[in-house]
């Protein structure tokens, strides 16, 4: 995804940025089904359980570095976005070597789900003053930056409460 976004994104055109986030959205997707499907019919492995997450991470951490390479979100967004993946991992990581399990939240879900939707319509987005098939679509993407913003950093924090009642006690 982020060969792609770095290869097409430059040009800048209505139709090849809607293509692009639209497979975007079928990989956000896909996602979301190989978990609910799993889940379902009782198919979860442990092999899937430790892939799953890494596979989301590398479409979410992919997607957000090619796109503040064709300089289409801000830096800083993309760095709050890295840094709190990377922390949540870390907190699991931290977690499992004292036999504790940090279980994806509610919270988590919606994040990712608003990181998915700011990121498609980012990608649409052509911000090049021509016509939009939607009105105001800057105004969406800045809705959902600052909604996806917003539950990335209140997610962290309650991942961080939840790891340190679990933890309590336990820590060196």
């Amino acid at each position: 995804m982020p060969f792609l976004l770095v290869l097409v994104m430059p040009w800048n055109n209505l139709i090849l940025n809607i293509m692009l986030a639209l497979l975007f959205a079928l990989f956000a997707l896909t996602d979301f089904f190989d978990g609910y499907f799993a889940r379902k019919y009782h198919l979860e492995t442990q092999l899937g359980a430790l892939l799953d997450p890494m596979a989301d991470k590398f479409l979410l951490c992919g997607a957000i570095i090619g796109l503040v390479y064709v300089q289409k979100i801000f830096f800083l967004w993309a760095l709050i976005f890295l840094v709190r993946e990377l922390y949540v991992t870390g907190l699991r990581l931290i977690a499992a070597e004292r036999a504790h399990t940090l279980a994806v939240s509610f919270s988590g879900k919606i994040k990712t789900t608003l990181q998915y939707l700011y990121l498609a319509v980012a990608i649409a987005n052509v911000r090049s003053g021509s016509f939009y098939p939607v009105a105001h679509f800057d105004m969406i993407e800045n809705t959902l930056m600052i909604a996806a913003v917003g539950m990335t950093l209140l997610s962290g924090y309650w991942y961080t409460k939840e790891f340190f009642v679990m933890t309590k006690g336990t820590l060196r």
